[in-house]
């Protein structure tokens, strides 16, 4: 565009003429091929604030507290809107750990201090060894959803319906590629979907914004998606084609009709629940459904991991008899069974008999622990075995 056609269109709009692009409400206007030098002013910010700090020597315990709560806040504004490029975070935890190991002055340069710990073992939690900082890659993306999931819960909102309108008005978030010529915007919310497809799923009133084969939508904690193939007439059929057509309730004839008999009975175990109104996409990590930062998948067996798309085999590394899920990590592997035995604990022993007999692990374990805490017959120090043992398992 030529200079005359931006004064006349500046002109006309009644705005300024900005050379260049700068920072607005926080946040750069523009960002152009060069994303460390657009962001540079995080980095000059970290450092300010270090040097600031300069000719003090705090303890350990201050340092922590320093970056906790000023450092580690700095850069979580724009990280909530941007997924910033792995070596610029890294150079971010360069400079942390730099001031966490450095001794004495923070102005004197002859005081680096000795890393002992990489900062990837610096973020871990304090119950794993760490000291709990924030490892900001992860951190960034799982803000960069919290976005991804205002949209999704939110589509009627002016920048869902924008963004739909510009990469995905003939289908759904998740199944939107990544465009001709998108935006920096766009990638970032392109790519922090991959973490919502892991843990979202579709709760079922009527089922008709449901699709049985291309969303997530089964309970449990196996797969949520219908596996493939399938009949080339099940792909262009809604949740809603499976239930009967006056009430709210599975058309068993028609699923099983329709789908092998173990996918069958996979449909036929969701529970549809008459309070849903509407069909919405709920976060299974929280109790109550929506999306956070912290949530997270816990303990990450085979069967969890082949869960969020890693490739590994389901068999047990220890036994490779059965799937590793918790209960068997638990009870029912051999090697958890010989320890069980070895303790010489009769009550013990009787319930992970009867444990490797069960489901609902969850349920179980909660219903095996409270009859065992009522048992006056087993000793403190049973107990506390009992315990170290399964902290020694896990």
């Amino acid at each position: 565009m030529s200079q005359a056609a931006k004064e006349d269109l500046s002109h006309i709009l009644g705005v300024k003429l900005v050379l260049g692009t700068g920072i607005y409400l926080g946040l750069p206007s523009m960002v152009g091929r060069s994303k460390k030098a657009i962001f540079s002013y995080i980095k000059d910010r970290i450092w300010k604030r270090i040097n600031a700090w300069g000719g003090r020597a705090p303890s350990k315990a201050g340092k922590e507290i320093m970056i906790k709560s000023v450092l580690q806040a700095i850069p979580s504004y724009v990280m909530s809107m941007f997924i910033l490029p792995a070596s610029f975070i890294h150079d971010i935890e360069k400079m942390i750990n730099t001031f966490w190991w450095r001794s004495g002055s923070t102005n004197n340069n002859n005081t680096k201090g000795i890393h002992w710990l990489a900062w990837e073992r610096l973020a871990c939690p304090k119950a794993h060894g760490g000291l709990g900082f924030r490892n900001f890659e992860a951190f960034n993306k799982a803000m960069v959803a919290k976005q991804v999931w205002n949209i999704v819960q939110n589509p009627n909102s002016l920048v869902a319906k924008l963004i739909k309108a510009r990469y995905f008005p003939r289908s759904s978030l998740f199944e939107a590629p990544l465009g001709y010529n998108p935006s920096f915007a766009w990638r970032n919310i392109w790519q922090a979907r991959q973490i919502l497809s892991l843990g979202c799923r579709w709760r079922i009133e009527s089922g008709v914004n449901i699709r049985v084969m291309h969303d997530p939508w089964l309970r449990g904690t196996a797969n949520r998606w219908v596996p493939s193939p399938q009949p080339a007439g099940v792909y262009q059929l809604s949740v809603r084609d499976l239930l009967h057509e006056n009430y709210k309730a599975w058309n068993i004839v028609k699923v099983r009709n329709l789908f092998s008999k173990d996918v069958a009975e996979k449909i036929l175990e969701t529970p549809l629940v008459s309070s849903v109104r509407e069909d919405k996409v709920v976060w299974e990590e929280e109790r109550n459904e929506c999306y956070s930062v912290k949530s997270g998948g816990c303990l990450p067996t085979r069967s969890r991991l082949l869960e969020r798309r890693v490739e590994c085999t389901l068999n047990c590394p220890v036994c490779y008899e059965e799937i590793e899920d918790e209960l068997h990590i638990f009870f029912r592997c051999a090697v958890a069974r010989d320890s069980w035995s070895a303790a010489a604990m009769k009550v013990v022993t009787l319930l992970v008999e009867w444990l490797c007999y069960s489901g609902a692990f969850g349920t179980i374990v909660m219903i095996s622990f409270g009859m065992i805490m009522s048992n006056c017959h087993v000793k403190l120090e049973d107990m506390l075995l009992m315990l170290g043992m399964i902290g020694t398992q896990y």
